[in-house]
């Protein structure tokens, strides 16, 4: 419940988030999340750690840092997120390839605003994704950073779906995104659907 000491009037299209009810500071470590016929994990909100898990098997995206509270309502945006020395194996196995990958980070508009800011992926081990690797969308303050990914885009798109349209099925895509570090990382065997090692779009580099 939230008590306002005055009134105050909402003009337009505005959201109103309170992110310290929406778990944010979460700490995620040491586990194995295994056999989702959707996500492993699903994000949804800022000052979080994500270390040192075992993520594998899931019909779509291992790690989703998706927030969505201008189309869903979900949750507020994720911002300082940490996904540090996590272990991803058979992700995307069921799901629609085009619009999943071991990890994710984008906001629905992602071109026109860069909502999510602040996250670091680092020294992560993907293997074996139906779709990509890594998608970064719509960032603003961004490091993937030593991480590697081996065998990627294993998996065709379904017909209809809604995808990405640009950067699938590729190792790393990021896109629409700024102040951005890319460092260090490795793309190994690619799948039969691959489109290629790196997307980058609309990217400005440290």
């Amino acid at each position: 419940r939230v008590v306002l000491n005055k009134a105050f009037e909402l003009d337009g299209d505005v959201i109103a988030v309170c992110p310290q009810f929406s778990s944010a500071g979460a700490v995620i470590r040491n586990n194995t999340f295994s056999g989702s016929p959707a996500k492993g994990i699903r994000q949804q909100s800022p000052d979080v750690l994500i270390e040192n898990n075992e993520i594998s098997f899931t019909g779509g995206t291992g790690l989703s840092l998706f927030g969505q509270p201008s189309y869903w309502g979900e949750g507020p945006y994720v911002y300082n997120a940490k996904v540090l020395n996590n272990y991803f194996h058979d992700t995307v196995i069921s799901q629609d390839a085009l619009s999943a990958g071991a990890i994710v980070v984008r906001e629905v508009g992602y071109r026109e605003n860069q909502l999510s800011r602040n996250v670091v992926i680092r020294g992560n081990r993907i293997e074996d994704t139906g779709g990509s690797g890594i998608i970064a969308a719509g960032v603003n303050g961004l490091e993937i950073v030593d991480n590697s990914v081996t065998g990627y885009a294993m998996n065709p798109s379904f017909p209809g779906k809604r995808t990405m349209k640009l950067g699938a099925n590729y190792g790393f895509v990021i896109d629409s995104s700024s102040n951005v570090l890319e460092q260090g990382n490795t793309i190994e065997a690619p799948g039969a659907y691959s489109e290629g090692e790196r997307f980058i779009y609309e990217v400005d580099f440290r």
